[in-house]
C-alpha cells in the first residue's frame, strides 16, 4: 500500500515538473501605432461658460500599400472653428513612419492599392464633394477626379442626397467591406445600394453604373458572395413553415481562388443562455420579438433564438467547401483569406449570470402588462451599459476549417481588419466596457475624459522553409521567414563531394530565383532542393595518371625496339 501511495505521489510530482510545449502561433504582433485617447480633455477647448469641449482623435482606416501599410488619423478640434484634419500616414512593414500627408476638412472614406499607387475616396465637408485621388509612394497627388456632379442630385424641393451617399459610403468598412475596388484596369467606388462609379486607373473619366449580380461579383466579389447568400436566405424563408432560416451570412471578403464568408447562425434553442453569444426571445408564435409575453408568463416552453458565429469557405464558383459554427461568439465579421489561413473577428456579447437570472427567472419581479424591454430593465435595476459586456477576439482558421489560434482581446473591439503582404493590420479600440460602465455611474452627458483609446496593430505570419538533400552535405537556413524578407542559405558539401544542383520552389510549384544564395520569401512555404555528387579522389587520379603514362612510355619503347630491330 505504501509503495502504491509513493508511486502515485512520485508520478504526480513528475507530471507537475513537465513543462508544456507551446505550439507556434500562426500570427505574431510585429508593431503598433501610438495609442490615442478618443476624447482628450487636456487638449480640449474651454468655452465661455467654463465647460470643456474635448479634442477628439479617431484612427479610422488602415490598408496594405507597397510592401507596407497606410493608416488614417482624424483629429477634431472642438473649438469655434471645429477644425477637422485627416492625416494619411505611410509605414513600412517594420513600422517605420515614412511619409505623412494631411487633408484639412476632409474624411478619407476608403482606400485601395494597385502596385506603387494608392487610390483614395474622400469627402470634403466644406464643399460637400466626393473626390477620387491617385497618390504615389510618397503620398504625393498624381491625379484627382471630382465625382460629385455624377452622384449628388437634388429633388424637386431642392434637397440633395449628399448625406445618404456619405452614410452608404461609410457603412461598408464597419462590417469588413471596402467601397473602393480595383479590378484590372478599372477603379470602382460603391456609393449606394445599387449604383457605383466606374473609372480607369488614370482617373480620366467616370461613369455611373447600376450593378447587377454579374457586375457585383466582378467589381466587389465579397458583396457578390453575400448577394447570393441573401437570395438563398429568401428562398429558405419562403419554404420554411416557421419563417426561421437555418442561417444568415454577412460580411465577407475573398482572395485568389477562395472566398471566406462569415455571419450568424439562427437556430431554435429552448435553453436560456447569455454566457456566450447573444440570445433574444421570440413571442410564443415564434415569429417576432415580444419580450413581455415570455417574461410575464414565465413560459418554460418558450423558444429562443441564439446567435452563433458561422464561417464557411467557398471556391471561385461560389460552391461551399466546408462550414463551421462557433458558439462562443455571436457573429464573425471582417473575414479575410491571408496566406494559408482565414482570419476573422469574433464578437462576444456577455451578460453576467446573476443579472440574467434576475432578469428572466424571478417571475414575481415582473408585473403583468409590461411589454417594453426598456421598462423591464429599469424596473429590475439592470442597465445594459453596466451589465452587458462586449468584446472581440481575432480567430485564425486553416483552410480546412480548424481553429489554430485565438488573439484574445481584453475590454476592446478589433475593427477594420485588412490583409497585407505578410499579415494584416487592424484597429484596436480599447476600454470600451470601462467607458460604458463609467457613463452609467456618472449619468451625465457633459464632456468628460473618456478612457477609450485607439491604435493600429500589425500582425505578421511566417512561412516554413524545408530542405531536401541528395548526396552528402548540409544546407544552413532558417526554419521560417516572413513573406517579403530576404532569405540567405549556406550550402556545404562533405569531403569527397561537390555541389551539383540547387533548386528553390514554393509549395505552389513556382521556381524562385536567387542570387548569392539569397531569395525573397514568397507568400507560401518554400523547399530548397540540393544535390551533391561524389568527387573522385585525387590520389586515385594520380595513380591512374602514372599507369597511363607508364603504359604510353612502354608502348613507345616497344615500338622503338621493333624499329631498331628492323633497321639492323
Amino acid at each position: 500500500m505504501k509503495k502504491s501511495l509513493f508511486l502515485f505521489f512520485f508520478m504526480g510530482l513528475m507530471l507537475l515538473c513537465i513543462s508544456p510545449v507551446n505550439a507556434k502561433d500562426a500570427f505574431y504582433k510585429e508593431w503598433e501605432t501610438p495609442s490615442s485617447l478618443i476624447s482628450d480633455l487636456d487638449k480640449g477647448y474651454v468655452t465661455e461658460d467654463g465647460s470643456i469641449n474635448p479634442f477628439i482623435t479617431f484612427r479610422e482606416n488602415n490598408y496594405e500599400f507597397n510592401h507596407g501599410y497606410v493608416a488614417t488619423k482624424i483629429e477634431i478640434e472642438m473649438a469655434e472653428t471645429e477644425r477637422i484634419t485627416t492625416y494619411l500616414v505611410y509605414y513600412d512593414k517594420d513600422g517605420k513612419e515614412l511619409f505623412e500627408e494631411d487633408f484639412e476638412f476632409e474624411i478619407i472614406l476608403n482606400a485601395a492599392a494597385n502596385g506603387e499607387y494608392l487610390y483614395t475616396v474622400s469627402v470634403d465637408l466644406i464643399e460637400q464633394s466626393f473626390i477620387l485621388r491617385k497618390l504615389d509612394t510618397k503620398l504625393n497627388k498624381v491625379k484627382e477626379l471630382d465625382v460629385t456632379d455624377l452622384i449628388v442630385v437634388e429633388d424637386e424641393e431642392g434637397n440633395d442626397n449628399f448625406s445618404d451617399i456619405l452614410l452608404y459610403s461609410m457603412l461598408p468598412k464597419f462590417v469588413g467591406y471596402n467601397s473602393l475596388s480595383i479590378t484590372g484596369e478599372d477603379v470602382a467606388f460603391l456609393y449606394g445600394t445599387e449604383k457605383f462609379v466606374l473609372t480607369d486607373l488614370n482617373l480620366s473619366k467616370a461613369t455611373v453604373e447600376t450593378f447587377n449580380n454579374a457586375k457585383l461579383r466582378k467589381y466587389f466579389p465579397d458583396l457578390g458572395l453575400e448577394s447570393q447568400h441573401i437570395i438563398d436566405l429568401q428562398e429558405e424563408m419562403e419554404n420554411s413553415e416557421t419563417g426561421l432560416p437555418e442561417g444568415i451570412y454577412l460580411f465577407t471578403s475573398g482572395k485568389g481562388d477562395y472566398l471566406a464568408s462569415s455571419g450568424v447562425k439562427l437556430g431554435m434553442n429552448e435553453n436560456i443562455d447569455l454566457s456566450h453569444g447573444f440570445v433574444y426571445p421570440l413571442n410564443n408564435e415564434g415569429t417576432g420579438l415580444d419580450v413581455g409575453d415570455i417574461i410575464v408568463d414565465n413560459n418554460p416552453d418558450a423558444d429562443y433564438i441564439e446567435l452563433d458565429a458561422k464561417l464557411g469557405l467557398f471556391d471561385k464558383d461560389f460552391n461551399k467547401k466546408w462550414e463551421v459554427v462557433n458558439k462562443d461568439y455571436a457573429i464573425f465579421f471582417g473575414t479575410k483569406v491571408i496566406g494559408n489561413h482565414i482570419v476573422t473577428i469574433g464578437l462576444n456579447i456577455d451578460m453576467p449570470e446573476a443579472s440574467y437570472e434576475q432578469f428572466i427567472k424571478e417571475e414575481n419581479i415582473i408585473p403583468a402588462g409590461i411589454k417594453d424591454i426598456g421598462d423591464v430593465v429599469e424596473l429590475v435595476g439592470i442597465n445594459a451599459a453596466q451589465n452587458i459586456e462586449i468584446n472581440t477576439d481575432i480567430l485564425i482558421y486553416d483552410l480546412e476549417g480548424n481553429l489554430v489560434q485565438t488573439i484574445h482581446g481584453e475590454d476592446n473591439l478589433f475593427i477594420n481588419l485588412h490583409p497585407g503582404e505578410s499579415g494584416f493590420i487592424t484597429t484596436n479600440i480599447a476600454k470600451i466596457n470601462e467607458f460604458l460602465a463609467n457613463q452609467q455611474v456618472n449619468g451625465t452627458s457633459a464632456p468628460q475624459q473618456i478612457p477609450v483609446t485607439m491604435s493600429n496593430e500589425v500582425w505578421h505570419f511566417d512561412n516554413n522553409i524545408e530542405t531536401e538533400i541528395k548526396g552528402e552535405g548540409t544546407v544552413d537556413v532558417v526554419e521560417s521567414s516572413r513573406p517579403g524578407d530576404p532569405v540567405t542559405f549556406v550550402v556545404q558539401p562533405k569531403e569527397g563531394y561537390v555541389l551539383s544542383v540547387i533548386k528553390v520552389t514554393d509549395e505552389n510549384g513556382n521556381v524562385l530565383t536567387f542570387t548569392d544564395n539569397t531569395f525573397t520569401m514568397p507568400s507560401a512555404n518554400v523547399k530548397i532542393e540540393v544535390v551533391f555528387i561524389k568527387n573522385p579522389d585525387t590520389a586515385d587520379i594520380a595513380i591512374i595518371s602514372i599507369i597511363v603514362v607508364l603504359g604510353i612510355a612502354g608502348f613507345i619503347a616497344y615500338k622503338n625496339r621493333k624499329k631498331s630491330a628492323w633497321l639492323e
